[in-house]
């Protein structure tokens, strides 16, 4: 059993407040060591706890993993991240896809692209 320890509590309501976060962003908003960090993370990821998310432009992302199925919008000029639940669930798709290759999809993650309404101002 693990024990949930002050800032183990105090990192998950952050993230359960925030959209995804980079490691950067956590060391700013607390004063422990890069390394506990990471350990934390890690440990909330096998756990469950936590999704990984990576936009491709080599920075580590972290969410709630029980906030449920949904995408992000991301402003290419301020980085800033919006989430989004398409009303297309990608059920049928899913199907069509095991139907014609056999392969089962059992996780995807969509993320789009573009100005935020700040940055267009």
């Amino acid at each position: 059993m693990v024990r949930n320890t002050p800032f183990r509590k105090a990192l998950l309501m952050f993230l359960q407040d925030s959209g995804p976060v980079s490691v950067p962003a956590i060391n700013e908003r607390f004063s422990v060591h890069k390394t506990t960090i990471y350990r934390e993370l890690e440990m909330l990821v096998q756990r469950g706890k936590l999704s990984e998310i990576d936009f491709g432009d080599g920075t580590k992302r972290f969410e709630i993993a029980s906030k449920g199925h949904h995408h992000h919008l991301v402003c290419e000029r301020c980085d800033s991240v919006a989430e989004i639940d398409l009303h297309d669930d990608f059920s049928d798709q899913e199907q069509n896809i095991f139907e014609k290759l056999g392969f089962t999809i059992t996780r995807h993650n969509l993320e789009l692209f573009g100005v935020c309404k700040s940055c267009t101002l």
